[in-house]
């Protein structure tokens, strides 16, 4: 009998670690593309916003007398700081400052990094530079330079209301402006600015873009708590298929060897009577047959295999004589044949791994009716599996020639299946007989095809 059980969970567990994979590769490719797009987004935040990705802070952290300057007017100098700090879980990538003029003042250094300035806005003649004021020593003709100071690096930049600088960061192994995140998660710039008397505060706004990793966030972590599922689920699918198979081999060899020892124990009994010959192999498959039309599972119809195989063994206990007689029997020899089914129960009573293999034995040749033997029983009192093999005991006997008839035509078995339902036969177990013939399914040497 073909076990096909260990296939199909194969194939529903191989289903569900397909999908599984198709699951976990599709959430990490949306990851990936939604991180993408998250790191191209551009994001501004404002003087006096705030968020929870990126903080900005400005001031003027100190104030001195210009007494070197040329140009007149100026008498103050003071420096600006600016204070990025990332407060997000992932890296800000890149970032640049914007800072407002709102007033006329002169810009004298900047550090660390480049300072993109915008003249003149207000007019039609704007200049664009970008300098960096922290190591300045070139001349720049289209600046707007009223007056250098004492030095080639002390020089001063023009700005008027309206004007504004950006600032792009310096990434170097000193400074680490950016990226920003980990240890280090803030920068500090500053700006040295000239002025007549007081100075207003400057209005800024930050724009930034976030670096952040595909190893990174929410989707990443169901990505790999999914794969570790996977890998769980391989795992145990894994072992339980080498297992599954190890104990499938065992098991296959032990029922060889059983009904291999079945085999010999049936041939022995079919040969004392030579008409019969064949007989015990041909009702353990037609019961196999019927247990299957019936919807048995996979254990109960090998366990009804084995009773049927198995279910004239007390045929030992007859006479040859009795056996073999080609005369008609009388009432005693009869009822010597008919204790083969008692022998048989007994025999087989004490096999308990095989579920109701003595009833297969025992209760064979018990009628719906309550009018077969041994003892009598009819209908549910007779254990199902003595139900089925009478029904294909019987259909074996009319399809077997005998000392004292040929085998019976299609057309005599099926009426006389028909006609003893309820009566000799259970009507469901008949009724799948009668549906197996129609089918096909059985071939008999002198039925026409």
């Amino acid at each position: 009998m073909k076990n096909n059980s260990t296939h199909k969970i194969i194939i529903i567990l191989n289903s569900i670690l397909v999908v599984l994979l198709f699951i976990i590769v599709l959430n990490f490719s949306i990851h990936v593309v939604r991180t993408r797009e998250f790191n191209n987004r551009i994001h501004t935040l404002v003087k006096n916003e705030t968020n929870n990705e990126v903080s900005v802070s400005g001031s003027m952290t100190g104030i001195w007398p210009k007494q070197d300057a040329k140009v007149s007017g100026v008498t103050n100098g003071g420096t600006y700081e600016f204070t990025i700090t990332d407060l997000a879980n992932y890296d800000v990538a890149n970032w640049t400052l914007r800072v407002d003029i709102s007033q006329d003042c002169y810009l004298n250094q900047a550090w660390n990094g480049q300072v993109e300035v915008h003249q003149d806005v207000k007019s039609n003649n704007e200049k664009v530079n970008t300098l960096d004021l922290h190591n300045f020593d070139i001349d720049y003709d289209s600046l707007n330079i009223e007056s250098k100071g004492e030095g080639k690096n002390d020089l001063m930049i023009h700005l008027c209301e309206g004007d504004y600088l950006i600032y792009h960061p310096l990434n170097d192994n000193a400074t680490h402006e950016y990226p920003l995140g980990g240890v280090n998660n803030s920068a500090t710039i500053g700006m040295i600015f000239y002025f007549n008397f007081s100075f207003s505060e400057l209005d800024y706004e930050i724009t930034y873009q976030f670096g952040k990793s595909i190893f990174q966030g929410t989707e990443y972590i169901i990505f790999i708590v999914l794969s570790l599922l996977w890998i769980l689920i391989f795992s145990v699918v894994m072992v339980w298929y080498i297992v599954r198979r190890k104990t499938e081999r065992d098991l296959a060899e032990r029922e060889a060897m059983l009904e291999e020892t079945m085999g010999l124990i049936t041939s022995f009994v079919d040969a004392k009577d030579s008409y019969t010959n064949g007989h015990s192999n041909r009702v353990a498959q037609y019961t196999v047959m019927l247990a299957e039309k019936l919807g048995m599972n996979e254990r109960e119809i090998r366990y009804t295999f084995y009773a049927a195989i198995l279910h004239d063994v007390g045929k030992c206990y007859v006479p040859d004589e009795i056996l073999k007689k080609t005369s008609r029997l009388t009432d005693e020899e009869f009822d010597t044949i008919k204790k083969h089914t008692v022998y048989g129960g007994e025999m087989l009573k004490s096999i308990k791994t095989i579920n109701h293999i003595s009833d297969g034995a025992k209760y064979h040749h018990e009628r719906y009716d309550g009018k077969g033997y041994p003892e009598g029983l009819k209908e549910q009192e007779i254990p199902y599996i003595g139900r089925i093999i009478c029904v294909a005991d019987a259909f074996d006997a009319m399809t077997s020639s005998r000392c004292y008839r040929a085998a019976l035509s299609k057309e005599y078995v099926i009426n006389e299946l028909k006609n003893n339902i309820g009566k000799q036969f259970d009507p469901s177990v008949c009724q799948a007989m009668l549906d197996i013939i129609a089918e096909g399914k059985i071939t008999i040497d002198n039925w026409e095809a």
